[in-house]
């Protein structure tokens, strides 16, 4: 009896264990995550801005493909708060802050942001 509760023991440590280990090795892949969805969010759409074939005339549209790329990127359930701090089609600027909030096991939320500028520059 002595050596099923010390098995008992020992198995839920364990769990217990490999429960706060995959919670800790979580945290690198939600910021990396963070900083793609940034990135791509702001490079592809104006990549189609810059090609010559590109439908983006206003910055409603050009918010729209940000957006559509964030939906895109995106691989975990953690909601995500999208900030446009600047956005212009004409000059080929824009300036976007992903917001990233995830909660750990124990209950604690934490919050991941990426800011990214980006401005097309054209060769005369």
């Amino acid at each position: 009896m002595k050596l099923a509760v010390k098995f008992s023991f020992l198995f839920i440590c364990m769990f217990i264990f490999f429960i706060c280990l995959s919670d800790i090795n979580g945290r690198p892949f939600k910021i990396n995550e963070t900083h793609s969805i940034s990135y791509d969010s702001t490079y592809y759409p104006l990549k189609q801005l810059a090609s010559p074939y590109h439908q983006i005339t206003s910055n409603d549209q050009l918010v729209a493909e940000v957006l559509k790329q964030v939906v895109l990127s995106k691989q975990s359930d953690c909601d995500i708060k999208v900030q446009i701090l600047g956005v212009d089609h004409i000059n080929g600027l824009l300036d976007v802050n992903i917001i990233q909030t995830y909660q750990h096991i124990n209950g604690k939320e934490e919050v991941i942001q990426s800011r990214q500028t980006i401005i097309i520059e054209e060769e005369l």
